[in-house]
């Protein structure tokens, strides 16, 4: 599942060799049936109100993990130690996949509405913000180098070619 782990700080890329230890043996309909649903979730599902105007399309799951039986009781109504774990998982862009998260907020209560907005947030960046980053600082980058003339650049002990003259 991971290829490669970059490094935030240094942008280092350390490669990591993929071992294939076990093969599901399912026709690719069923995995695009469960691609298709998890597009559902952020469009018309449980975090449509979270994804509503991203400017990629993404799939995901929410999710709630019971610490403890509420009884009927409303979950605000007991201690937050208690209240259940938020829970979304997700990858985007849904078509060509660049980045997937997952997300478990200890007592957070809902995957909606604590679990997919850290989510977003994450997508935001990565698909949205960086790309905008990286470009700003490669054109400064390429606006401050200097401009150098290749015969300045020329080292003065550099033999002229056959045919030229110094």
């Amino acid at each position: 599942l991971v290829h490669a782990i970059r490094d935030s700080v240094s942008d280092k890329v350390t490669l990591v060799p993929s071992v294939v230890d076990h093969v599901v043996d399912a026709k690719p309909q069923y995995f695009d049936m469960v691609k298709s649903a998890m597009a559902d979730v952020p469009r018309i599902g449980t975090s449509r109100r979270v994804f509503q105007g991203a400017a990629y399309a993404s799939a995901g799951k929410t999710g709630t993990a019971q610490v403890y039986s509420l009884h009927g009781a409303k979950a605000r109504a007991v201690p937050k130690n208690l209240r259940d774990h938020a829970l979304y998982i997700g990858f985007a862009p849904v078509d060509h996949p660049q980045i997937a998260v997952a997300v478990i907020v200890e007592h957070g209560t809902w995957g909606a509405s604590t679990a997919a907005p850290i989510v977003r947030k994450v997508f935001d960046y990565w698909l949205v913000d960086r790309p905008k980053i990286k470009a700003a600082e490669a054109a400064a980058q390429a606006a401050s180098a200097p401009v150098r003339s290749p015969v300045a650049a020329a080292p003065a002990f550099a033999r002229p070619m056959r045919g030229e003259s110094r």
